[in-house]
C-alpha cells in the first residue's frame, strides 16, 4: 500500500470511510425530495392566513439539509449557508409560477433560521466530539 494513502486512511475517521458515500447519497436524496415537494403543484389552494406548519416544514427541511451537507461534504460553512439561502430564495421565486403555490418572505426567513440551526447542530456535535477526544487523550496520557 502506498505510504501516503496509508497515512490518509489513518487520519480519516473510520465512520467517514464507511458512511461517507451512503451519507452523500442520502443527502442528495433529501435535497431532491425537498425540491420535489416544494415545487410540486398542490392539490389545495393556499390559505391566505399565516401557516405555522408550513414555516416549521421549511425550518426542518433546511436545518436537515444544512446539517447533512455540512456533515458529509468538506465545504466552507459560509459558502454552504449562502448556497442554501440562495436555494431557498430560488424555490420561492419558482413558486410564483406554480399553480396553488405562494412565494413568501416568511418562508425564506424560516429557511434562514433552519440553516442557522443545522449549522449550529454541527458546531455542537463537533464540540462534543472534541471534548470527548480531549478527555480520552488526557486519560491515555496517565
Amino acid at each position: 500500500m502506498n505510504n501516503s494513502l496509508h497515512a490518509l486512511m489513518i487520519r480519516v475517521p473510520l465512520w467517514k470511510t464507511l458512511f461517507l458515500p451512503a451519507g452523500r447519497y442520502f443527502t442528495i436524496s433529501v435535497w431532491v425530495a425537498v425540491t420535489f415537494i416544494a415545487l410540486f403543484p398542490g392539490a389545495h389552494p393556499p390559505v391566505a392566513t399565516f401557516n405555522w406548519v408550513d414555516k416549521i416544514e421549511h425550518f426542518i427541511a433546511f436545518s436537515t439539509l444544512a446539517f447533512l451537507f455540512c456533515l458529509f461534504w468538506e465545504t466552507s460553512r459560509v459558502r454552504l449557508f449562502l448556497l442554501l439561502l440562495a436555494y431557498g430564495c430560488g424555490i420561492e421565486l419558482f413558486q410564483l409560477f406554480i399553480p396553488d403555490h405562494v412565494a413568501s418572505l416568511l418562508d425564506i426567513l424560516a429557511d434562514f433560521f433552519g440553516i442557522v440551526s443545522g449549522l449550529g447542530g454541527i458546531f455542537l456535535l463537533e464540540r462534543i466530539i472534541d471534548d470527548r477526544q480531549d478527555e480520552a487523550d488526557r486519560l491515555s496520557v496517565r
